[in-house]
């Protein structure tokens, strides 16, 4: 149903972008903290390689199975759409196949300063997103347990009085879950 490159650093190093698909107790920590997504190394002198979660860079999708699993879903915003394409492609019983052959540079994103208001509105969506994934295949109460937790870290980090604007901002965002959907003008 999908293909991915072999991703590589410009300097040839392998780019860790392959992870297994994510667990409720990851999700609660890695929409703050992408580090806590842990990479899979698999061994690619072997020839093609099924993966769960490759990353969104470079994932590339036949059209024919993206109308099988109903498009996407429009309740996620800019995070974890990637995850939930992955868990229903591999829900439906097909294969997402790392091509070793194939090898591809992934660049590093290019670092923007993004304001108070922007930045919240990123964690918020990437809580959110987290929290629906979470419920939409362990339960509803995996998902609310994300969402109280980023509220409750949030409201934690108001207390230490070090950006307040964007603490409350992002803590606003998490309650509301807003999400981007490519209408902010800030971002």
């Amino acid at each position: 149903a999908a293909v991915c490159p072999a991703l590589f650093t410009p300097a040839g190093v392998p780019a860790h972008e392959l992870h297994k698909l994510p667990t409720p107790d990851l999700l609660s920590r890695a929409w703050h903290d992408p580090d806590a997504l842990p990479s899979v190394d698999p061994d690619l002198s072997a020839g093609p390689v099924n993966v769960q979660y490759p990353s969104r860079a470079a994932l590339m999708v036949r059209k024919f199975n993206l109308r099988g699993i109903n498009y996407l879903d429009e309740k996620f915003g800019q995070f974890w759409a990637d995850a939930d394409l992955c868990y229903q492609i591999l829900r439906a019983g097909k294969k997402i196949v790392l091509l070793p052959g194939a090898r591809a540079t992934a660049h590093p994103a290019e670092e923007f300063e993004f304001g108070a208001s922007a930045r919240a509105l990123l964690d918020a969506d990437s809580a959110s997103g987290a929290a629906r994934y979470a419920s939409k295949y362990f339960g509803v109460m995996a998902g609310l347990k994300i969402t109280i937790g980023a509220a409750l870290y949030s409201l934690g980090q108001v207390f230490t009085f070090r950006d307040l604007s964007f603490q409350l901002s992002r803590l606003t965002g998490i309650l509301s879950k807003q999400k981007v959907d490519g209408t902010q003008a800030n971002l």
